[in-house]
């Protein structure tokens, strides 16, 4: 469309009365929140228009959430953000275990929490969600998961392009080490629980 003699393209992103709009198939997309845009994408990417721009093109009824990987926090709990899911981490030793980081976690309204269907408890047993990324200080090698797999991001630019959080650290030669589970003990007092030494 060709609006104020500009010919706007696909995935342009607009900045409207502090609401955040993303254009694709000539509807606009509307983020729930700006800090859903903010997550994805940085302020200044958005071009700010007044509110008559809205009748230029039909609204979208798809709204967009917070990019995958997020964490948020709502209440006493904090949750991680993956596929259009939410889940609720466990524990605080979990989050740290995970290597998760405190100062990525986003505080969430209610609104912006009750957008997602819920997922189950996050573990420790679980893998990293979608949209994680990890950085292997020694080499400098960044990997993002996207479908359930590690994929490596060619560059440190590209990395951080995707970047809204840090990375977490992992050592490369201990990623592809085989772990063996000596034993498997029940745990005492606990009706389910199981552990063994790594």
């Amino acid at each position: 469309s060709i609006i104020d003699g500009k010919s706007f393209p696909e995935a342009s992103m607009f900045r409207i009365s502090g609401e955040f709009y993303f254009l694709k198939n000539g509807a606009l997309q509307k983020f729930i929140s700006p800090a859903a845009f903010s997550s994805q994408y940085r302020p200044e990417q958005a071009i700010e228009k007044d509110k008559s721009f809205l009748g230029q093109y039909k609204l979208s009824e798809n709204t967009i959430g917070f990019s995958d990987g997020s964490l948020l926090s709502y209440g006493d709990s904090v949750y991680l953000i993956s596929e259009g899911k939410i889940s609720p981490i466990d524990s605080v030793i979990t989050f740290e275990a995970a290597g998760f980081n405190w100062d990525d976690v986003i505080p969430a309204n209610a609104d912006e929490v009750s957008f997602y269907n819920k997922a189950k408890l996050f573990s420790l047993k679980d893998p990293h969600p979608a949209g994680t990324v990890f950085l292997t200080p020694e080499e400098g090698n960044f990997y993002i998961i996207t479908s359930g797999e590690k994929n490596v991001l060619p560059t440190a630019n590209i990395a951080y392009a995707w970047l809204r959080r840090n990375p977490i650290l992992v050592s490369e030669a201990s990623s592809g080490a085989p772990i063996f589970c000596s034993e498997l003990q029940k745990e005492l007092l606990a009706l389910r629980r199981y552990s063994c030494e790594i």
